[in-house]
């Protein structure tokens, strides 16, 4: 399975894993998440849901993605590192990102990083 960490400093990276659960979620944003529902993509970003509280930094290309998915945004926009995932299936478990997800969400990455 994909999923796509997109860290405050800009940093894009494809991760491949054999589940996504919230450990996995957790540990990529340090600490509780928040679900946020990209619609244009069929994908849920993860944020840490007490960014405010703990002062992490702007992370504007998050921020940027959740805007252009008519989400709401309060305040200085997304903070923190985030992961995308699939959506979720019929059981309840993440789905990881397609190929075609991923190219979407990360125009500007090359093949090597995949």
């Amino acid at each position: 399975m994909k999923a796509l960490v997109i860290k405050s400093d800009g940093t894009k990276t494809v991760v491949e894993v054999d589940k996504i659960d919230l450990a996995l979620l957790q540990a990529s944003v340090g600490g509780y998440v928040e679900a946020i529902r990209l619609w244009d993509f069929d994908a849920v970003m993860y944020v840490n849901e007490e960014g405010l509280l703990y002062e992490l930094p702007a992370n504007p290309l998050a921020t940027e993605l959740a805007k252009g998915n008519n989400v709401l945004i309060d305040g200085g926009g997304i903070l923190g590192d985030v992961i995308i995932t699939g959506l979720i299936d019929n059981e309840g478990y993440e789905l990881g990102l397609t190929d075609e997800q991923i190219a979407s969400l990360t125009p500007d990455l090359t093949d090597e990083q995949d």
